[in-house]
């Protein structure tokens, strides 16, 4: 698990040799056990969460597996809960009234990646 508190995003390196590239003011959690997945083929290195007009666009989505996304207010109140399409980028529409700061969860069987991020 990493957290990188940086307004760039920026590469971490472990002591087995593995390293990645962290986004900024991302939390980032992989698992290796008996999924043969490592931390340097995760398919959620190179996911992008941006607003977009009146919404998310996501982009470097895993198209191997289901994946949820979950946006929560500062508060901790779910504001949007979806399953994610098998589409390497999709725009997800928010409100107009979702405005503020929020965090953004993408969890799937072997994936787990938060992001804090400012809706204006």
């Amino acid at each position: 698990m990493v957290y990188n508190h940086e307004p760039r995003e920026r590469i971490v390196h472990f002591s087995d040799g593995n390293s990645f590239t962290v986004p900024a003011d991302t939390l980032m959690a992989f698992r290796d056990d008996q999924t043969g997945i490592t931390d340097t083929e995760n398919p959620m290195a190179s996911l992008q969460i941006a607003q977009q007009g009146n919404g998310l666009m996501l982009r470097g989505i895993p198209s191997t597996e289901e994946v949820r996304l979950t946006l929560t207010d500062i508060q901790g109140r779910t504001v949007l809960q979806r399953s994610l399409d098998r589409q390497t980028s999709q725009f997800i529409p928010l409100e107009t009234s979702s405005r503020g700061v929020f965090i953004v969860r993408i969890t799937g069987n072997n994936i787990n990646r938060t992001q804090r991020l400012v809706l204006y």
